[in-house]
């Protein structure tokens, strides 16, 4: 199996877990759970590189694989709130079409109810596009104190930038540009579309 074999191959060639990560641009954790068989279907893109890399025939591999061409990992969770952390621990892959893979980055999974009033529900998952700034207007995924991370709708006016609940529960929050050059807020990404599953 593929993950024996990757294993062997690795350690054969004394390349540690972190070595291999940042080649294959893979978390440590990721590349463990690769090899433990925690994750059972390896994205067809990454047992390529990690097969190149580890000098194994991947041919050997690929008609066996079941795993979805186009996956983009879930990362962790995000409130539509302002209470919760987010855990950047990967989870694990959700498929995606060819031009969604290449239009975005990685999912995050909303816990919270303040962006209810856009379809933006606890238990989705909202698609992200990795950038430092959006438009007016648009939803992205926002860094606050450098540690609280939550979904807004971002409103600019002159100097001002607002952070706009969907839901009246939840009051706007107001930024200048001073705070932001002091890092109070970050744009960490754009919501592209969400996901939900039943």
């Amino acid at each position: 199996m593929f993950k024996d074999d990757m294993r062997q191959a690795r350690k054969k060639l004394k390349i540690s877990l972190e070595q291999l990560g940042r080649e294959v641009q893979c978390s440590k954790t990721t590349i463990m759970r690769y090899e433990s068989g925690a994750i059972a279907n390896v994205p067809k893109d990454k047992m390529v590189a990690i097969a190149k890399r580890l000098n194994m025939d991947v041919d050997k591999y690929l008609d066996e694989s079941i795993a979805p061409a186009f996956t983009r990992p879930l990362l962790g969770f995000v409130k539509a709130g302002y209470d919760l952390f987010c855990d950047e621990n990967y989870i694990r892959e959700i498929p995606v079409s060819q031009k969604e893979y290449y239009q975005g980055d990685y999912f995050l999974e909303v816990v919270g109810d303040s962006m209810i009033g856009l379809h933006i529900y606890p238990g989705d998952q909202v698609y992200v596009r990795k950038q430092n700034d959006v438009e007016s207007s648009q939803i992205a995924v926002v860094l606050i104190d450098q540690e609280e991370v939550t979904i807004k709708k971002v409103i600019k006016k002159g100097d001002v930038v607002i952070l706009e609940s969907a839901n009246p529960d939840y009051p706007n929050r107001y930024y200048s540009s001073v705070e932001i050059k002091e890092n109070k807020m970050a744009i960490i990404g754009r919501v592209l579309f969400v996901k939900r599953e039943f």
